[in-house]
C-alpha cells in the first residue's frame, strides 16, 4: 500500500504525501533491520520534506536515518539527524518524540565514549530515559556502585524505551560482571518477553540480552541457541554492545575457538572504523582472553598487544571496570 501511495504522490506532485510515505517506509524497514533500505527511504523523506509543515514525518524520517547510520557504523553522520529531531521534539513539547529522539541522541555519544556530551544532554533533558542513560554511563565508568542500581521495565515500549533499556542493561551487566545486575537483566528479559519481541530489531535486542545472561550463567545450552539465533540475523544493534563481539564470546564459551577469533576480528574492524571506542576496548580484552586460552603459536604475544591497546583506550575514556580487568589479565600473561 505504501508503494501505491508513493506512486500517487509523485504522479500528483504531492510533496507532503511523498515525504510522509517515505518516512513511514523508513519506519517499516528500520523495525525489520533492513538498514540500507531504511537509510535510502529516510534520507529521501528528509530531502522531500524540506520546508514542509509536517514535523512528525520529519522526525520519523530522521529517527530512522540516525538509527540506520549508527547501525552501519557512521555515528558522525547520524548525530546531526538525532540533534535536529530532538530540537523539533523539544520545541513541540512532545514527550513521546523527545524519548524517541534521545535514543540515537544518547546512543551515539555513548557508543563513541563521549561521556561529557551524553551527560550534558541528560542534564538538559532530565526525563526517565536520560536519567537511566546517565546511570548506565556511571556503571560503565565505575562511578556508580552496581549494588545501588535498580532497573524497572517501563510499562510500554511506545517510544522504544524497553528495547534500548534492555541493551543498556545488558552492556552494564557484561561490563561490570555484577551478579545483581545480571539478575536484574534476567528479570527484565522475562518481564519484557511476556508481550513478545514482535519485530526483528527488537528480537535482536532480546538476543543481546539473552546472550549476556547465558554467558553470565555459564549456560551452554542457552548460549548455543542464542549463538545460532544471532548468527542467522544480519545487521547490528546501535553500537552500545556489538552483537559480533557477543558472537565471539558465545563461540568462545562453546569451544569454537577459531570461529570466535573470526568474530572478534570482525568486531574489531567494525568498531575501529566506526570510532566505537568503548566496544573496541572491550573487544580487544575479550579477544585476548580467547588467545590466552587457545595458546597457539603467536597467541600469547598477540594477546599482550591487544591488552595494551585495550588499556590505552579504557584509560583514555576513564572506563575503570575494564582497566581493572585488563591489568589483572596482563599480570597473568606476563608472569
Amino acid at each position: 500500500m505504501l508503494g501505491q501511495a508513493l506512486v500517487i504522490s509523485r504522479r500528483e506532485s504531492d510533496r507532503v504525501l511523498e515525504a510522509r510515505t517515505l518516512a513511514n517506509m523508513a519506519n517499516i524497514y528500520g523495525f525489520q533491520g533492513r538498514w540500507g533500505e531504511c537509510l535510502e527511504a529516510g534520507l529521501e523523506a528528509v530531502q522531500q520534506g524540506g520546508g514542509l509543515d509536517d514535523s512528525q514525518s520529519n522526525m520519523r524520517a530522521r529517527l530512522w536515518v540516525a538509527n540506520a547510520l549508527l547501525a552501519i557504523g557512521k555515528p558522525d553522520e547520524a548525530l546531526p539527524h538525532a540533534e535536529h529531531m530532538l530540537e523539533i521534539a523539544e520545541r513541540r513539547r512532545d514527550q513521546a518524540w523527545t524519548h524517541r529522539a534521545l535514543i540515537p541522541g544518547l546512543s551515539i555519544p555513548v557508543a563513541k565514549g563521549d561521556w561529557d556530551s551524553a551527560r550534558e544532554t541528560c542534564r538538559r533533558i532530565p526525563n526517565a530515559l536520560a536519567i537511566r542513560f546517565n546511570e548506565i554511563i556511571g556503571l560503565l565508568l565505575g562511578d556508580i556502585d552496581a549494588s545501588m542500581f535498580n532497573y524497572e521495565v517501563p510499562e510500554d515500549d511506545y517510544s522504544g524505551q524497553v528495547t534500548i533499556g534492555l541493551v543498556m542493561l545488558a552492556a552494564a551487566a557484561r561490563a561490570t560482571g555484577d551478579a545483581g545486575l545480571l539478575a536484574q537483566l534476567e528479570s527484565a528479559m522475562y518481564e519484557a518477553g511476556k508481550s513478545g519481541f514482535l519485530v526483528p530489531v527488537r528480537q535482536r535486542a532480546a538476543d543481546v540480552g539473552y546472550a549476556v545472561v547465558a554467558l553470565g550463567r555459564g549456560d551452554k545450552a542457552s548460549a548455543k541457541r542464542i549463538y545460532d539465533s544471532l548468527s542467522s540475523k544480519s545487521g547490528r544493534q546501535w553500537g552500545l554492545i556489538d552483537p559480533t563481539r557477543l558472537l565471539g564470546l558465545l563461540a568462545h564459551a562453546l569451544g569454537y575457538a577459531d570461529q570466535a577469533a573470526v568474530h572478534f576480528e570482525g568486531a574489531m574492524a567494525f568498531c575501529r572504523q566506526a570510532g566505537f571506542g568503548p566496544e573496541l576496548a572491550w573487544t580487544y580484552c575479550d579477544y585476548a582472553d580467547l588467545l590466552r586460552e587457545r595458546d597457539a603459536e603467536g597467541d600469547r604475544a598477540k594477546a599482550i598487544s591487544l591488552l595494551d591497546e585495550s588499556l590505552s583506550i579504557s584509560n583514555e575514556l576513564g572506563m575503570r571496570p575494564l582497566m581493572e580487568r585488563v591489568l589483572s589479565r596482563r599480570e597473568i600473561l606476563k608472569a
